[in-house]
């Protein structure tokens, strides 16, 4: 860390209206008028790695202790994830003063996976593992605005324009110390920190409740389907018995001129992303079907090649591949709803069996796999208990989708 009297000149060089060009950002605080600087990233922080021969010579890894060794797995989504961890406590903390790690720090993955960040606020705790570098900044930068800087676009172009084109990818200590950083006066790095920091608590507290709702939902499917609800009298049939199942096809040709501008939508494996599909990436023209049969509105369909078990219902008419099969029923007594929630409860993968191309659902699998069928009003009781907490999780969902984007519109808006 600097001393006091190479702080204030670096104060005084980004204070200095002969630096570099001028920038203001199209969204601030109305309290603040200064032009934003450009500066090296070296001039502002110290920027390090642990240095191959201490990472031999002084650290030795163990699955217990107290002191963690931060690596790359453990810096996602902009924060430490501490589910797999190395601790090093039996090391030679004498030969590793330059790795240790205090609150304020910085961490950047500079191999590999480029370009996640994390901010530490323990102290006595880490110690920088290979492939992560530390950035310490100077005291007229606030390492919160600083971590937000490092999720902008910004820093992905300074990333794209050193890092090394080969099948690691990679940056030097060099070039991340080179990398352009737009900056305002500390109080308005402050402001800034502060309110994207709000954003982010919201956005942690929604999903930790997005993810308390799918548990709860996921273990009320479970038991449901798994019987233990008193009173519900389950028939066992197989899927065979009580649905007629079709599989969807190869179109006839690849001439793109029937695949780019046709009418009739056309869906993989990769468009079921999601439980009700309106529409599809790819569409085909006639020519390419061939007099197929249409898929109708409103059916279950069920992925059973190579990613089994992946399930929705259509709410338009559209053909599928060679990998989807559909489910028409029986007999009007079966509600797709509950078939859908059935099949996503039961573990499909189980069923399947390892074929020349991956894993697949033979016919007989496919018609053979069990269902717990009750009487129709107990499944339409069963479908609105579910789709009611379902309902619940689709809401919270949107807010945490709708605050993401409103995060990312501010990184746009908000840093030059």
């Amino acid at each position: 860390m600097s001393d006091n009297n190479n702080v204030s000149t670096k104060k005084q060089d980004i204070n200095d209206d002969n630096q570099q060009e001028k920038f203001v950002p199209e969204l601030r605080f109305p309290e603040f008028t200064d032009e934003w600087r450009s500066k090296k990233l070296g001039d502002l922080s110290d920027v390090t790695k642990l240095a191959g021969f201490e990472f031999t010579k002084y650290v030795n890894y163990s699955d217990n202790g107290n002191i963690i060794a931060l690596r790359g797995v453990n810096i996602k989504k902009n924060k430490l994830d501490l589910t797999d961890v190395k601790y090093i406590d039996n090391s030679d903390f004498n030969k590793l003063n330059r790795s240790k790690l205090y609150p304020g720090d910085l961490l950047f993955t500079y191999v590999g996976t480029i370009g996640n960040v994390a901010l530490i606020f323990k102290k006595n705790k880490y110690y920088l593992a290979p492939n992560v570098c530390r950035i310490r900044s100077e005291s007229f930068i606030n390492s919160q605005f600083l971590k937000f800087y490092f999720n902008t676009q910004l820093i992905k172009k300074e990333i794209n324009r050193y890092v090394t084109k080969s099948s690691q990818p990679a940056l030097s200590m060099e070039n991340i110390r080179k990398f352009n950083v737009n900056i305002p006066n500390i109080k308005e790095q402050n402001k800034i920190a502060n309110f994207i920091s709000l954003i982010d608590r919201k956005i942690d507290l929604l999903e930790k409740t997005l993810c308390l709702h799918q548990k709860y939902e996921k273990q009320l499917r479970e038991n449901i389907f798994n019987f233990k609800m008193n009173n519900i009298n389950f028939k066992r049939y197989s899927l065979g018995d009580i649905a007629e199942i079709k599989k969807g096809f190869t179109p006839s040709t690849k001439n793109p001129k029937y695949w780019n501008y046709g009418k009739y939508h056309w869906l993989s494996i990769a468009d079921m992303d999601k439980k009700y599909i309106t529409n599809s990436k790819q569409k085909i023209s006639e020519e390419a079907i061939k007099n197929k049969e249409i898929i109708k509105k409103d059916t279950l369909i069920m992925s059973f090649k190579l990613t089994i078990g992946k399930l929705a219902i259509l709410k338009e008419d559209m053909y599928t591949n060679e990998a989807i099969a559909n489910f028409t029923w029986k007999n009007d007594k079966i509600s797709t709803e509950y078939m859908y929630f059935y099949l996503k409860t039961l573990n499909i993968k189980k069923y399947g069996s390892q074929a020349a191309k991956g894993i697949t659902l033979n016919n007989d699998t496919l018609n053979a796999i069990p269902i717990m069928l009750p009487e129709f009003n107990i499944q339409l009781n069963i479908v609105n208990i579910l789709l009611t907490f379902n309902k619940k999780i689709e809401l919270i969902n949107e807010k945490l989708n709708n605050l993401k984007y409103f995060k990312k519109f501010l990184l746009q808006k908000m840093f030059i």
